[in-house]
Parts: structure tokens; C-alpha cells; sequence
């Protein structure tokens, strides 16, 4: 490489000039340009703002239950031996029924009493089906 102030002549590898010259290159062209990439990159920017924002939130739910042995599931003898033990039940029973508590149209329509319609369903609020349920007819 030639310096022509000094009149010294230098040498650079090869692959030493060619990345000075492309990182050299690229930052000209963005500087020439910086406008473009300033539009460019606020548009984008503004786009996805508004984007988010106009989008209606969607909300997914997930649950588990966790079942416990409680003091239901134990028995204490009242004579003799002062250690208790479990009743021999099969947890796949214990599960179904506790399945078959939560799923009772007792507790769904507690909870609907409690936390009222409108709130579990908005939808079903703004356009009512034409049948009335059967908890609501009068008596």
C-alpha cells in the first residue's frame, strides 16, 4: 500500500487490506444513506408498535389438580395401637371421585352464582340462545 503524503511504501497483507476496505466501505454507505436507515428503521419500529397495540390480547389458561391423601383417607384405631394408616383405597378412585365433586352441577352453579355469568361468559351474555336453561324457567 502507497502512502503518498510520506512517500513511504508500506506493506499490508492482503486479507488486512480487504476487511479494512469492507468495514471501511459498509460504514461510507450507511453514513451516505443514513437517512434511508433512519425511515427505514423508525417505520419498522412504528409498525410493530402499532401492530401490538391494535391486536386483541389473547389469554390461554392451563391447570392441573393435585390430589393429597388427607384425613379423610386415614383411620385411627380407637383401641390398641396409637399409630394411624392408610385406608387401602386405589388413588384411581380417589381421583374419579374427586373428578366426579368438581364436575357436579352443584358446584358449577355455585361458582356461576359466585363469580356471575357475565364474567365466565361475556359472549354468551351479549347474545342470550333463545332457550332459556333449565335452572333459570320458573317453577
Amino acid at each position: 500500500m502507497n502512502c503518498p503524503e510520506s512517500g513511504v511504501e508500506r506493506y499490508v497483507p492482503p486479507e488486512q487490506e480487504q476487511q479494512a476496505g469492507g468495514v471501511r466501505d459498509f460504514l461510507t454507505i450507511l453514513f451516505k444513506h443514513r437517512s434511508k436507515v433512519w425511515v427505514i428503521f423508525l417505520a419498522t419500529v412504528l409498525t410493530v408498535t402499532i401492530g401490538s397495540f391494535l391486536i386483541p390480547p389473547t389469554y390461554e389458561a392451563k391447570s392441573s389438580l393435585l390430589v393429597k391423601f388427607g384425613r379423610e383417607y386415614v383411620t385411627r384405631p380407637e383401641v390398641g395401637n396409637a399409630q394411624s394408616f392408610l385406608l387401602s383405597l386405589n388413588q384411581e378412585e380417589v381421583v374419579n371421585s374427586e373428578i366426579q365433586i368438581l364436575s357436579s352441577r352443584e358446584l358449577i352453579e355455585k361458582v356461576l352464582a359466585t363469580l356471575k355469568v357475565e364474567t365466565v361468559y361475556p359472549d354468551l351474555v351479549k347474545s342470550p340462545p333463545a332457550r332459556r336453561p333449565p335452572s333459570r324457567r320458573p317453577s
